[in-house]
């Protein structure tokens, strides 16, 4: 996951919350449930939250909780698959075979995500136009899928000098090449290197 803030001063929670912006990978909404704002969260590789036509013929998404609902009741404990009779999810325009919508190959319908995406960089942009200083917190992204997360961070930190403080729990995942000038490399377990983070953050706002 990647996170972005600008280095300004603020005024408690809600203020820090509006100096900052999340781009993951992650596809489970998580972020959201834990009080981040929703409108200031990129998941570029979709959500679990919405199904979608699996050709697809459309590029709309909707919700997949009605259908989870109606189907884990039907699960198999043993087997973990639904029991036979039982419909699966339809695409309600086509009535072709649904699926999650998050990035599997090429059938993936992003436009939903667009919207985000085109924010964030916007952010990004008005940041850079007023001097602030931005810092990319870079928690957990390894080798898996680096084009989603790890290197547009690296990209970003590279073009517009700002810091990237990259957490990985293997030394190799958490280097951080040349071309970033502010890099700072932390191989530790995510929540105390967060905390530590954290801790100095603090610490550096309260000497100001």
């Amino acid at each position: 996951d990647g996170g972005g803030g600008d280095g300004g001063k603020g005024d408690g929670d809600d203020d820090a919350m509006r100096r900052c912006w999340v781009m993951t990978s992650n596809v489970d909404g998580f972020f959201e449930r834990s009080g981040f704002d929703r409108a200031r969260v990129y998941t570029p590789q979709g959500d679990f939250a919405h199904l979608q036509c699996l050709t697809p013929c459309h590029a709309g998404v909707w919700p997949s909780r009605p259908e989870l609902d109606r189907l884990v009741p039907a699960v198999d404990a043993s087997t973990q698959l639904v029991a036979a009779g039982v419909p699966l999810p339809r695409c309600p325009r086509c009535g072709g075979d649904a699926f999650m919508n998050v990035r599997a190959g090429p059938m993936f319908v992003e436009e939903p995500y667009r919207a985000a995406g085109e924010a964030l960089q916007a952010w990004i942009d008005e940041g850079a136009a007023r001097g602030a200083r931005l810092v990319i917190i870079e928690i957990g992204a390894g080798f898996n899928t680096p084009g989603v997360i790890r290197r547009p961070c690296e990209a970003l930190a590279a073009a517009l000098d700002a810091t990237l403080i990259r957490i990985n729990a293997s030394p190799a995942h958490a280097a951080v090449p040349p071309r970033v000038r502010r890099g700072v490399a932390i191989a530790a377990d995510a929540d105390a290197a967060v905390d530590a983070v954290a801790a100095a953050a603090a610490d550096d706002a309260a000497s100001r």
